[in-house]
Formats: structure tokens, C-alpha cells, sequence
């Protein structure tokens, strides 16, 4: 089955016209899996990947095989960044940027922009020609202690407010209060073990997820 790379970014993105350099990071083993809408990949597949597809520039730099698919869903979080969900298990702070890594992109803008979702909810798979896949292990090992800069997500049962989504902005000295900035102009300060306070716009139950 044939898989194509884009050897430039798209228009709609920052990095519009820039090399990806897809090819050689899948020929070094940086990239080593890839995101496609749908289900169409299963273990076994002989996969072409190519670049020029449906052109009369098509080439096949590399043939694989298909070792393992995952499910994953991305969905827009009304941010620069998506809500990630593999196998349903949601994905944030390093086994997020572990993925973005190891799907060729270099930061999260550039692999939310690449998706470009706006309102809709992508449904695909992990399509790995390696060995390595996120097991539910890799995923509870990366939650660790939390630091400045890990991508969270603040939950609870709410009124009128769904989840949010944001980035870890400081950590008190006990490690049990957190601040998280989830708009450029809002913040809200959570307590690991007691809920939420400050702007808590209703929060009765707190999650953070890593």
C-alpha cells in the first residue's frame, strides 16, 4: 500500500513552503510512525512510501511493513494545540511531545497546524513500521512529577465549562498547588488535592492529566 509524504509544508501553515524533510527522517529512523485519517493500514501491510503521489514526479524511497495501528483521535481544544486520545487513552505533557518527535515535527505548532482541524474531529491511526507502539505502560510512565511547561488537562464536573487544556505556568514548593494558563489571558490555580482555587469558573472536582 502506498503512503505519501509531503516534501514541503502546506500553504495553510506557518512553515508554508519549507522542506519537511520527511524522507530523511524516516530514513534515519527519526520519524518512525505516521498519522492518516481512517482505517485503512493493518499489521502486515507492505507499505511503498513515496513522495509525488498521484503525480508524474512519484517516487518510492522506502518499502516497510506495517508492524502495528493504533486508534487516535484529535480534537480541536480551541487552541493552537489538539486534545489528543490514543487507543482512548488521553495524551499530554512528554508522551505528547514524545509523539510530535516521533512523527517527524519538530514543535506542537507545527504539528497542530499541520492537521488543521478548526471544528472537526479527526478519527485515524498510528500506523508504526517499527517495533515501538504507546502502550498504556509508556503512557502512566510519563506522568511523573509535573514541571513548568507540561501540557495538562484540568477537569471536573462543571457548569456550563468543559475540559480545559493548558500549559503548567508555576508549581509551589509542596508540588500541590499548580498554576495553568489556558488562554493568553486566563489562569486558573488548582490544588492537587482539593479542587480548585482562585478563578475556578465552577470547578467541583479536579483531574490533571500528564
Amino acid at each position: 500500500m502506498i503512503l505519501g509524504f509531503k516534501t514541503r509544508y502546506p500553504e495553510w501553515m506557518t512553515k508554508k513552503g519549507w522542506e519537511t524533510f520527511f524522507e530523511d527522517k524516516i530514513n534515519v529512523g527519526i520519524k518512525i510512525h505516521t498519522i492518516r485519517k481512517g482505517h485503512r493500514f493493518k499489521p502486515g501491510d507492505k507499505i511503498h512510501a513515496a513522495t509525488g503521489v498521484r503525480t508524474k514526479n512519484y517516487r518510492c524511497f522506502k518499502e516497510m511493513e506495517c508492524v502495528s495501528v493504533q486508534n487516535i483521535e484529535l480534537s480541536p481544544s480551541g487552541k493552537f494545540y489538539p486534545l489528543m486520545r490514543i487507543d482512548n487513552n488521553f495524551v499530554y505533557g512528554d508522551a505528547f511531545n514524545m509523539l510530535i518527535k516521533n512523527d517527524g515535527f519538530d514543535q506542537m505548532r507545527d504539528f497542530a497546524e499541520w492537521f488543521n482541524l478548526k471544528d472537526e474531529l479527526f478519527i485515524g491511526q498510528v500506523i508504526h513500521w517499527t517495533d515501538f507502539s504507546y502502550s498504556t505502560e509508556i503512557l502512566s510512565n510519563m506522568e511523573g512529577m509535573l514541571k513548568e511547561g507540561d501540557l495538562v488537562s484540568v477537569s471536573g464536573e462543571l457548569t456550563g465549562y468543559g475540559e480545559l487544556i493548558g500549559y503548567i505556568t508555576d508549581i509551589n514548593k509542596k508540588h500541590e498547588l499548580i498554576i495553568v494558563q489556558y488562554t493568553a489571558e486566563s489562569s486558573i490555580i488548582a490544588n492537587m488535592d482539593k479542587g480548585i482555587c482562585g478563578k475556578a469558573h465552577f470547578f467541583r472536582k479536579l483531574t490533571i492529566y500528564k
